[in-house]
């Protein structure tokens, strides 16, 4: 597995956290 950079890592950690919280 590559280390993502932090951009890459921090997008993903908003967009599951925004699909977890729409999510029901």
């Amino acid at each position: 597995m590559v280390p993502a950079p932090t951009q890459s890592h921090l997008a993903r950690g908003t967009l599951t956290r925004r699909s977890h919280h729409l999510v029901p």
